[in-house]
């Protein structure tokens, strides 16, 4: 019996397919092809309907007509606090419409029931009441589905429904049990549970293709089609491009592009490791092996294995030797079991040796890596899967950097294949960061390919790219710094590094071979440790050998492996694992004879084999060797000592040291030595700044900085250190011994006596003693003055803040910042951006073109927010470990920059934080502010003051924080037919001919009938003067734009009231109205300033150039509520009543000051609702 099975299928973004079948809901199948998930599910549903009753399997059929629809719908989930979203969650849903007679059936596979996991499904009447009962129905569902939770939910890019023809037996009492077993067992299972389908992948077009390799490919497939030995292994080094012959080789089968003998054959993958996958019994990968090689045998498919080595270890455990090599070898030999492996020779080799007479059942086929102009090629050619799947650009630039980089700095993979994977990581680092900031397609070129290198390796970008340039003056100080006193080596490793830059070395040798040599002591081993720091960021990337641990001929081989072990030796493994390197050979002198005859090949040809037969490559290593050869007690004794304590005569004349190294070792050895480096005595100078240095490396230890601790230390200790550490036969060492004892040990015993925490400690000299004056934490402690101001201030004021007390500044800072970084409300931000984001990259086509205006406003504007927290943020974190720094050694220079920087950064915070609370205002970028007076005047008698001086402030604020500001004054107008059809006329000239916000003075005045004063930035005093010297002043309209302007002027909203004192002694107050409102139009001008000065709708319609305005805006503040108190005699000072915030300077609040106010309204807001907060205010 034959029926169609309708499924649901999804492509997800790793590429792997998920098959459903929405009439049965626990049958799904994830597979890497399509096809294998079809074929999974057809066997799957075959076994269900062969035990079902006919009407059961009359259901389950699929009906004609079906088609597949995606929805958008708006759903408001609940946040962590149990309130619904403000902002509605767009999600996208995958529907299948099943037409039956009276009404279509509906269903959302991805979207399950919970008790019965059946797809939510509900039927309609027609199409055109799809979109309303879907948007309820999906609403319901997502009722109490959380925001996290709403990803998981959304389509696919990749979603289809298509029909399964199944055949099956229908259901038969008389069926017996053997019959089911027989069906079940014709579908080979055992290579379905092990093994992976690469005809399917070809099929789907997943797997690559093996470019200028036709000669192999056409060799591979005549061997597979012979009758005898048709096993083969292809052999060659890892990248040579071995498993994109395999592919090639499984698409030309799937395409029948090959001899007969292969159509209709599959190719399926298998490993060692995926063919003993679940076997935890003795017997048990037998018996799966034995199904495997049924199953081979009776449909006659191939088995590729990527690692043939593998089957000999596959199976082996410590009382068996048995393993998979020997079990297949029988049925390899007779042909009934075909294998393409794949293999290294040198894993070929360990094979061989595990299992004889395995490897000679293959044929073998040699891969070789490609010249140079046929990887070029094969780069292009790949370069095409590249750029459609991370949608960049590779230019030949990029081609040449993959290919000159991995040549040199991979010495141990093979081209194509390491050069592939450069440009693929490349690739995708670029697609990543484009989906960071929502940049189009990018072009790479060779910069981005070394970066890409860099991150991957851990070299110094600096050295691989020829756009940044290299400041020998810095190289310089990087290691005069650390190794003091030694000009020569400092030139020496600053000339290495130039070299190396420029790519002038000698290709066939190590990049340097230098030997350091001069007495104990003297920062020999420690240049070495820089260097590896400059070059890897770290000083534990050197590769050291203490030579005295190779002093007998066994040294040799645990230097390069022993004969017939598999273990690698230490030098040869540790460079073939970091080929870029410095390897440091300390006291050389010491070594076996023999290790310096193994050298000479290292140091003269750079490379090195091994007791394996591999071949190590030393030339992207420096090598640094070291020696003390006539540095001896005796000899300096011979020499004497100078004035200055140095040893005096030869040892300060480089024919001295090389003397003695020519009668240590060969000439062949010192001929292959490219400079020798002399390292000077220490005099007391120098040992003196070197225990500046370890002494400020001691104050700075663990248990210092953990109890706050201060140490001074006086100039005498410094000079008793270096009378105790300082000898000319030891050099710098005995100087850290001095160190632990004079000071280290003094300092534990008083930590180890104390519990508090603080407090300052001062070392001086004392004799030949270092002695301890500890003083309490708050005891003579610097300080600094901190200005601070804005909403935690109430009015900027003036504090002294010590050292400890910015650290704690600073810490409080970072945290309130990470919890703002964690806060629901910046991770709904965070959510709104990605989906912003997910429309602009949307196809043209699918989306209008203001949705993508849209889109793009939001994106730039929360992308801004988001960036912003994150680098204040990460400016509070190093702020705070430079004020620990300055704490601990109590530096002065910083200290006043640091209080500075505090000040800035509170008051950045508090902004922040504004913007934060008012992120999820929707067209929050302007905002008008509707000025006018009503009630009782002022003692001065002008209702046109308090109106003036409230346009002022908020002028001045705008300016300070950036916005752009218009200001226009209305003046009373009366209005007649003949005004109105005049305005009409001229305002749709204007419209039509300026479109432009900004006009000149006589341009206004000549079509509206208000007086209009463009604002200039910073022009605040001039607006106020010039408003105070216009007559009959009634209203003001501030037009304010930039990022969240309406989002914090919202809550000026209300009646402001100035309270004044009459010439004769009583009071007298001044109300003004402040509406604040969201420009409804292009041009606020033309709608909010026209209407206000008509009073009258019938003049918008008159005038017809705009829609008519909108209600007041959500969220601002009641507008028949006091807003603000202005104490002009009494305290001088204003407040909120709604809030309780109270500002103690009145005047500085005129002058534009309210971020207080606006922070507080923003947050009463948030805590109290609209409901809740302070008493109303009678007006």
């Amino acid at each position: 019996m034959d029926i169609d099975v309708l499924v649901f299928i999804q492509r997800r973004p790793n590429g792997r397919y998920l098959l459903t079948v929405p009439a049965q809901p626990d049958v799904s199948v994830i597979g890497p092809t399509l096809t294998e998930c079809k074929e999974e599910a057809t066997l799957a549903l075959i076994q269900r309907l062969e035990d079902m009753e006919p009407d059961e399997v009359e259901a389950l059929a699929a009906r004609s007509g079906h088609a597949l629809t995606r929805r958008s719908f708006e759903v408001r989930p609940k946040r962590g606090d149990g309130r619904r979203r403000r902002e509605p969650y767009t999600l996208a849903v995958s529907l299948v419409l099943t037409p039956g007679d009276d009404r279509i059936m509906v269903q959302a596979p991805r979207l399950r029931e919970p008790d019965t996991r059946r797809p939510l499904t509900f039927f309609v009447r027609n199409r055109d009441e799809l979109d309303a009962v879907a948007q309820a129905e999906v609403a319901e569902y997502f009722a109490d589905v959380p925001l996290e939770a709403l990803p998981d939910y959304q389509a696919a890019r990749h979603e289809d429904i298509d029909t399964l023809g199944v055949s099956f037996k229908p259901k038969s009492p008389v069926r017996s049990a053997a019959e089911k077993v027989e069906a079940s067992a014709s579908h080979f299972w055992a290579l379905r549970a092990s093994g992976i389908n690469l005809t399917a992948q070809a099929k789907e077009g997943q797997l690559g293709r093996a470019y200028r390799r036709e000669a192999i490919v056409e060799q591979v497939l005549s061997i597979l089609a012979a009758a005898q030995r048709p096993s083969l292994i292809l052999t060659g080094p890892a990248g040579a491009g071995k498993t994109a012959i395999v592919h090639e080789v499984a698409r030309r089968i799937q395409r029948k592009e090959c001899p007969e003998a292969l159509h209709d054959r599959q190719l399926w993958g298998v490993t060692g490791a995926s063919l003993l996958a679940g076997m935890a019994f003795i017997g048990q990968w037998q018996e799966k092996l034995t199904d495997l090689v049924r199953d081979v045998r009776k449909h006659r498919h191939i088995l590729f294995v990527e690692d043939v080595a593998g089957l000999a270890d596959a199976g082996r455990w410590s009382k068996s030797d048995e393993n998979m090599a020997q079990f297949l070898k029988p049925y390899i030999q007779s042909g009934d079991v075909v294998i393409l492996g794949e293999s290294t020779p040198e894993r070929l080799r360990y094979s061989d040796r595990l299992t004889p007479g395995f490897v000679s059942q293959f044929r073998s086929v040699a891969v070789d890596p490609p010249g140079v102009d046929d990887t070029l090629s094969i780069l292009t050619s790949v370069s095409h899967r590249i750029e459609k799947a991370e949608t960049v650009r590779l230019q030949p630039a990029a081609l040449h950097a993959a290919v000159e980089l991995t040549t040199r700095f991979m010495p141990y993979r093979a081209q194509p294949g390491k050069a592939i994977r450069l440009l693929e990581q490349a690739a995708a680092d670029a697609a990543q960061a484009r989906t960071g900031t929502g940049d189009a397609r990018r072009a790479l070129d060779r910069r981005h390919v070394v970066a890409s290198f860099t991150r991957q390796t851990g070299l110094p970008e600096s050295m691989l790219t020829d756009a940044r340039p290299l400041d020998l003056d810095a190289v310089r100080r990087h290691f005069a710094e650390r190794v003091i006193g030694q000009p020569d080596a400092v030139d020496t490793m600053t000339d290495l590094v130039a070299v190396v830059k420029a790519g002038l070395h000698d290709p066939h040798k190590p990049l340097g071979v230098f030997l350091f040599i001069g007495p104990t002591g003297v920062g020999k081993t420690e240049m070495a440790k820089t260097l590896a720091a400059y070059l890897f960021g770290d000083a534990a990337r050197l590769v050291r050998f203490d030579m005295s641990e190779y002093m007998d001929p066994a040294g040799l081989r645990r230097l390069i492996g022993v004969p017939g072990s598999d273990a690698e030796g230490e030098l040869t493994g540790k460079v073939r694992a970091q080929p870029f390197c410095v390897v440091l050979l300390d006291e050389i002198e010491k070594a076996d004879v023999q290790v310096f005859d193994l050298f000479l090949q290292v140091l003269g040809e750079g490379r090195l084999t091994d007791a394996t037969g591999q071949t190590t490559s030393f030339q992207n290593a420096i090598i640094l060797l070291t020696s003390n050869l006539g540095a001896g007690a005796r000899e300096q004794r011979a020499l004497g000592l100078a004035a200055d304590g140095r040893p005096a005569g030869a040892m300060d004349d480089a024919g001295y040291w090389r003397g003695k190294i020519e009668q240590f070792f060969r000439p062949e050895f010192v001929n292959r030595i490219d400079r020798i480096v002399v390292f000077q005595p220490l005099g007391p100078e120098v040992m003196r700044q070197i225990a500046r240095r370890e002494v400020d490396a001691v104050l700075a230890r663990e248990g210092l900085a953990r109890r706050g601790i201060l140490v001074e230390v006086d100039d005498p200790v410094l000079d008793l250190l270096v009378d105790e550490g300082f000898t000319a036969n030891y050099g710098a060492r005995p100087l850290k011994r001095a160190i632990e004892r004079l000071v280290v040990v003094p300092l534990a015993r008083w930590l180890a006596q104390r519990t508090d925490e603080g407090g300052l400690v001062r070392l001086r000299r004392e004799g030949n003693a270092v002695a301890l004056a500890a003083r309490a934490p708050g005891d003579d402690e610097a300080t600094a003055t901190v200005e601070l101001g804005g909403a935690t201030a109430g009015r900027a004021t003036t504090r002294r803040m010590s050292d400890k007390a910015l650290v704690e500044g600073f810490a409080a800072l970072r945290i309130r910042l990470h919890a703002w970084r964690e806060h629901e409300d910046v991770v709904e931000l965070a959510g709104d951006r990605a989906l912003a984001l997910d429309v602009i990259n949307t196809a043209l086509w699918k989306t209008a073109a203001g949705d993508r205006v849209g889109a793009y406003r939001t994106f730039n504007r929360l992308d801004r927010l988001l960036k912003r927290l994150d680098q204040l943020a990460d400016r509070a974190e190093y702020l705070e470990e430079l004020a620990g720094l300055v704490h601990r050694q109590r530096d002065a220079r910083y200290r006043k920059d640091l209080a500075a920087s505090y000040a800035r950064l509170v008051r950045d915070v508090d902004f922040l934080e504004v913007e934060l609370l008012t992120a999820g205002e929707d067209d929050a970028d302007r905002a008008v502010v509707l000025l006018r007076p009503v009630g009782a005047r002022l003692a001065d008698g002008d209702a046109a003051v308090p109106v003036t001086r409230l346009a002022g402030m908020y002028g001045r604020w705008a300016l300070r924080k950036g916005y752009a500001v218009d200001v226009a004054t209305l003046a009373p107008l009366e209005i007649t037919p003949e005004a109105l059809a005049t305005a009409r006329k001229r305002a749709l000239d204007h419209v039509a001919a300026h479109r432009a916000r900004v006009m000149t003075r006589d341009a206004a005045q000549g079509l509206y009938p208000y007086v209009w004063n463009p604002l200039a930035a910073g022009d605040g005093e001039g607006l106020v003067k010039e408003l105070a010297t216009l007559p009959a002043v009634r209203e003001i309209a501030i037009v304010a734009e930039g990022a969240n302007v309406f989002g914090f002027l919202k809550g000026e909203q209300g009646i402001h009231r100035f309270e004044d004192r009459r010439p004769g002694g009583g009071k007298a107050q001044a109300l003004v109205e402040v509406r604040v409102k969201r420009p409804w139009h292009d041009d606020p001008l033309l709608c909010e300033l026209y209407v206000r000065g008509l009073r009258s709708r019938e003049a918008v319609e008159v005038v017809g150039a705009m829609p008519a305005p909108e209600p007041d805006a959500e969220g601002a503040g009641d507008p028949e509520q006091v807003a603000r108190v202005y104490d002009l005699a009494g305290t001088r000072a204003a407040r909120d009543p709604r809030t309780k915030v109270r500002h103690a300077d009145v005047k500085a609040v005129l002058d534009g000051d309210i971020d207080d106010f606006v922070l507080g309204w923003l947050r009463w807001e948030r805590e109290a609702g609209d409901g809740d907060g302070g008493e109303d205010e009678d007006v």
